[in-house]
């Protein structure tokens, strides 16, 4: 037996015989072996080991047998058991019943069968909860033998896992409380509340589940709640926290009294009572108050108070009334606590007092007048006012008068006398009256007099009346306006009226006496004198309530005393005329003349007796009179006429002055001059001294023979002058220069030009639109004018013709006073080969085509025929060059069967009568790829060994990659059911082989290669196949059994490996066996015996 400490194996006492026969005991597990002997024969036998394994079935102890832990603890168990070898602990949660096996037992697959807690013979871990870790853990001890099992218990003290949470509520809602706890057993619940007296929890009868709920609730279950959870078994407890249920005092608020009345300066006492709670508190606001809308609770009731405008705090409201509008009106008593607030109102009533008496006012008509009375009571006061009715002495009801003031708009002299208001408190109905206020109306705007105005002769006569109202005793007083003004600047008492609400007429008639021509309500003038009597008179009217006064104006017509005499005269110089006129007021002059349109205006600003020009201009001659005015008076004094002559001396203008027209056209030269009046015109022609007309305007047709100076001379009484006015004949071309075709050979290009006009016109020549300057090369301009014929002859001359110089030739006659006048074009062809073509450009690219396009290059003066496209094959197909030929009248070329994926460089020659341009600068254009139309070539394939092989292969033909190769995918694939196929991917179009590793052993394996560009895959490649070498089978044969068994023979069978592991070609089965008991040989022999078959079976 092997000594499982040493590893040696130690001979057994007295176990001599083939067989050893033990009762077996835990402990006697173990390897065992017997050596055989031969007398004589120094060398022995020794047999294979036998392993013994015993169950450890009655042996399992798990201990301790029970544990009590809290969540969070760690919990540990052990486990012992005896037999082996190879004993096997694993830990279950719960009960097990293990199924009845027999040996030897397949651990690993029973194990397998297990859920499996824990393994090894220690169980230890941290308890997260009661209900998921409590409970019984089964240990299991396996080994081949058998097994055993041992129970233990967890036992997890309760925890509060959830605590009740606070709840807020109202009279009569429903509760609900949850508490949850974790422990094994299962937990236990008890719900206590608070004794409000003692602070003590006390246990809640019959409340024993997890949820306490609290039907229709009342006011005074308000208060703390709390759990106790216990669990079976298990000394400790767990307390939950207290969760407060707060209970709204909605609907039990009460204040009182519901009203009061109160006078100021008394005190006001309310009370306010409320249930629900805890934390009630207690506020008071004044007004109306409108609560928010809560949300789901708790109340903020620290925000909640915050936002309100607190009168007093607490449940007594006391305070001394200082006012009615002040202090009167609702008190609002709120009660709040977390779970909500109600309100109940009071009203403060408040006896009126008058605060504010109406004054006294003094108003003139028309003003509006306001007097005001203000009171202070709640509710607040109605007022109502009344006036004296002078008749009675009883003051009477204003109709709509209803506001604490009173307004006369636009008052009326009757409206005087003495008013009041009185003030009523509502609902309490209790009225005062103010004191009484006097409205004093003045006389103010009722003054007038008749005649308010009069215009009258020297020696006539006039009574003038005033009359007012207002009152009562108005005095009359007549004075002139001017000296009253003069005395009111020296009479304080005169410039205090406007500030004094009272006036004292005594004062102000003295004050007036030394200017006051008459008393009482009429004033009379006699034989009237236009420089004492005339001017403004004023009735002034005043009494105690005010002073008034109006006005009268007595005027006298105006008369001419010295007349205006005519005038001859230059302009600018000094002129003047003079009139005179005598009136009253003091007469005003304005002067007026008539102009050549004969309507008569005024002169602006001539305001004098005497008209003065400082600098007489051309445009003030005329007929003049003077105008005598005087304010207030509709009739005038006119004097005689006075003519004003002035001479149109250096006023003379021609229209045009300068004329610019050309041949046979019909010219009117319009002369005009200032001054006047009657101004006389002459014409003369200075080229031959003729008198050609007398009127302001002269026609004429023109021509070189009429062109020149016209002089205009304009005189009238006063004086003469004149004008000279220029007529131009703008230039013509006579002879047009004649278009020429010449060829490039040609030496000289000749041409001509005429051209007329006055003045006598300059001839330049223009090419294409730019001038040509005489300094330019091989160009000539010949220039020979005639003055008196008004006419010139150009002709160029252009040496050695060039290409450059094609194009058109204009002629252009010039003048300094009209715009350029331009032959016809002469156009002069130099032909010439085409420049070559530009901006070469390619459109509308694929794989096997595209559009080619071009810019039109100068034709050089000869039509372009056609155009050659040309452009050279790649290398793989020979670099064949290609030449296309497309008809002059276009600039672009569709190009087809191009190869994709290939850079081309197109030219383009230009070519016309005269000869070829050359080709252009190439153009390089890059096709677009394609797909690979081949596959890689000469693809091959060997054996390395017999998970190995290496394939190579050849790149795809030039003509047939599509564009740039990119990498290549090999194909594997098998006959063989258990291998998969599959692919590679070459990501380099370098590598031109792959060694495959990791194949089945024996396998024939087929493979496929492609390649593929950035558009995609090409074609598949035909295949090639390799043979993987063989190798030793991976796993024995299968369902070996033994029949037909006799006294001396029996059949052995089997059948091959499983096919995925024979790795090749089986040759040959070895089957190894030796005696382990023969009946009557002891001992027997122990040798190996060894016999090779081909067959699966053998006899």
């Amino acid at each position: 037996m092997m000594n499982r400490t040493s590893g040696y194996f130690e001979r057994l006492t007295g176990q001599i015989i083939y067989k050893l026969i033990l009762r077996i005991k835990y402990y006697l597990y173990g390897m065992y072996r017997c050596v055989a002997t031969a007398d004589g024969i120094e060398e022995n036998a020794t047999s294979t080991p036998a392993l013994v394994t015993v169950s450890p079935r009655g042996s399992v102890v798990a201990d301790p047998e029970y544990r009590t832990v809290s969540i969070g603890d760690t919990a540990n168990f052990t486990c012992g058991a005896q037999g082996g070898p190879g004993n096997m602990f694993r830990w279950v949660k719960g009960n097990f019943t293990g199924p009845t096996l027999t040996a030897p037992l397949n651990v690993s697959q029973f194990l397998n069968s297990l859920s499996i807690f824990r393994s090894g013979y220690e169980l230890s871990f941290t308890v997260s909860g009661g209900a998921a870790d409590g409970g019984y853990y089964t240990c299991i001890v396996v080994n081949e033998a058998g097994y055993d099992t041992d129970n233990v218990s967890l036992l997890v003290r309760p925890q509060i896992v959830t605590n009740p949470l606070p709840q807020y509520a109202e009279v009569g809602d429903n509760v609900t409380l949850t508490c949850e706890a974790d422990s094994f057993p299962a937990p236990n619940y008890q719900w206590e509340m608070m004794n409000r007296t003692s602070g003590y929890f006390e246990p809640l009868t019959g409340q024993t589940s997890y949820v306490l709920t609290l039907e229709s609730i009342s006011y005074s279950q308000y208060g703390m709640y709390r759990c106790v959870a216990t669990a079976d078994g298990i000394e400790e407890n767990a307390t939950s926290t207290p969760a407060l249920v707060t209970v709204s005092p909605r609907g039990s608020v009460n204040a009182t009294p519901m009203n009061r009345t109160v006078s100021i300066g008394d005190t006001a006492n309310f009370t306010c009572r409320a249930q629900g709670g805890p934390g009630n508190m207690f506020r008071w606001v004044k007004g109306n108050f409108t609560g928010p809308t809560l949300t789901a609770p708790p109340l903020n009731v620290t925000q909640f108070l915050i936002s309100l405008s607190i009168f007093r705090s607490g449940y007594e409201l006391s305070f001394t009334v200082s006012g009615g509008a002040a202090d009167g009106g609702y008190y609002i008593c709120i009660v709040v606590n977390e779970a909500g607030y109600d309100t109940d109102i009071v009203i403060l009533f408040v006896p009126p007092v008058i605060v504010l008496n109406p004054i006294d006012q003094y108003a003139h008509p028309g003003d509006t007048v306001t007097i005001s009375c203000m009171a202070d009571s709640y509710p607040p006061p109605t007022y109502q006012w009344q006036v004296l009715n002078t008749d009675t002495n009883m003051y009477e009801n204003i109709p709509g008068a209803t506001m604490s003031s009173y307004t006369i708009e636009d008052i009326d002299y009757d409206q005087f006398g003495m008013y009041r208001c009185a003030v009523t408190t509502p609902i309490i109905n209790e009225r005062i009256y103010s004191q009484p206020a006097l409205i004093t109306v003045s006389p103010n705007s009722s003054v007038s007099i008749d005649p308010d105005l009069h215009i009258a002769d020297n020696g006539s006569d006039i009574t003038f009346t005033c009359s007012a109202n207002g009152g009562p005793n108005n005095t009359f007083l007549w004075v002139r306006s001017d000296e009253f003004e003069n005395l009111i600047s020296l009479s304080s008492i005169l410039q205090n009226l406007p500030f004094q609400n009272t006036i004292s007429v005594q004062d102000v008639v003295d004050e007036l006496s030394t200017i006051t021509l008459e008393t009482g309500t009429t004033f009379s003038i006699y034989n009237i004198n236009a420089t004492e009597d005339g001017g403004e008179y004023l009735c002034i009217v005043l009494n105690e309530a005010g002073v008034d006064s109006n006005n009268t104006l007595l005027l006298v017509r105006p008369v001419i005393t010295l007349q205006p005499q005519e005038v001859l005269t230059v302009a600018n110089v000094s002129v003047s005329l003079n009139c005179l006129a005598d009136s009253f007021p003091a007469p005003y002059y304005q002067w007026r003349y008539t102009p050549a349109n004969g309507m008569p205006q005024l002169v602006p600003g001539a305001n004098e007796f005497t008209l003065v020009f400082p600098s007489i201009n051309y445009e003030e001659f005329g007929p003049y009179v003077c105008i005598a005015s005087a304010d207030g008076i509709q009739e005038t004094a006119t004097s005689d006429t006075a003519v004003v002559t002035v001479s149109p001396l250096g006023s003379v203008f021609i229209t045009p002055q300068v004329n610019n027209s050309f041949e046979n056209q019909n010219v009117t030269l319009a002369c005009g001059a200032r001054g006047g009046p009657n101004n006389g015109f002459q014409w003369n022609y200075t080229r031959t001294g003729a008198i050609v007309g007398m009127d302001p305007d002269y026609t004429l047709t023109t021509s070189v023979e009429t062109a020149g100076y016209y002089q205009c001379i304009v005189s009238n009484r006063a004086g003469s002058d004149d004008n000279t006015a220029t007529v131009n004949v703008g230039p013509v071309i006579t002879v047009n220069p004649v278009s020429i075709n010449v060829s490039i050979e040609v030496e000289n290009i000749t041409l001509n030009c005429t051209a007329r006009g006055f003045p006598v016109p300059t001839i330049t020549w223009a090419h294409n639109e730019s001038l040509i300057t005489s300094t330019e090369d091989e160009i000539f301009i010949y220039t020979n004018p005639t003055s008196y014929l008004r006419t010139v002859l150009s002709t160029i001359v252009i040496n050695s013709a060039m290409a450059n110089n094609t194009g058109d030739y204009v002629c252009i006659a010039s003048s300094p006073f009209y715009n350029s006048v331009n032959s016809t074009v002469a156009l002069v062809l130099v032909q010439d080969v085409p420049d070559i073509p530009v901006n070469l450009s390619t459109s509308d690219v694929t794989s096997r085509n595209l559009t080619l396009s071009w810019d039109e290059p100068h034709h050089n003066n000869a039509p372009i025929l056609g155009y050659d496209v040309a452009y050279t094959e790649p290398d793989f197909l020979d670099r064949r060059s290609i030449e296309l030929t497309v008809n002059g009248s276009i600039e672009t070329l569709f190009i087809d069967g191009l190869h994709p994926g290939v850079t081309y460089n197109f030219t383009v020659n230009a070519f016309n009568e005269e000869g070829d341009s050359g080709f252009s600068e190439p153009f390089t254009q890059r096709t677009l790829e394609e797909v690979p139309s081949g596959f890689p070539q000469g693809l091959s394939s060997s054996t390395i060994n017999s998970t190995a092989v290496n394939v190579t292969w050849m790149p795809v033909p030039p003509a047939q990659r599509n564009g740039i190769i990119t990498g290549y995918t090999i194909f594997i694939t098998t006959d063989v059911e258990f291998v998969n196929d599959t692919t590679q991917d070459i990501t380099s179009a370098a590598t031109l082989q792959y060694t495959f590793t990791r194949l089945q052993e024996y396998v024939n394996y087929t493979y496929t290669i492609l390649a593929r560009t950035a558009i995609g895959d090409g074609p598949i490649s035909g295949s090639t196949t390799s043979l993987t070498n063989e190798a030793t089978p991976a796993s024995p044969p299968q369902d070996f059994t033994v029949d037909n068994i006799t006294s001396n023979t029996f059949t052995l069978s089997w059948s091959p490996p499983i096919e995925r592991d024979i790795n090749g070609v089986i040759d040959l089965y070895t089957i190894r066996y030796f005696i382990t008991e023969q009946l009557g040989v002891d001992p027997v022999d122990p040798s190996i015996n060894v016999r090779n078959v081909s067959a699966t079976s053998v006899t």
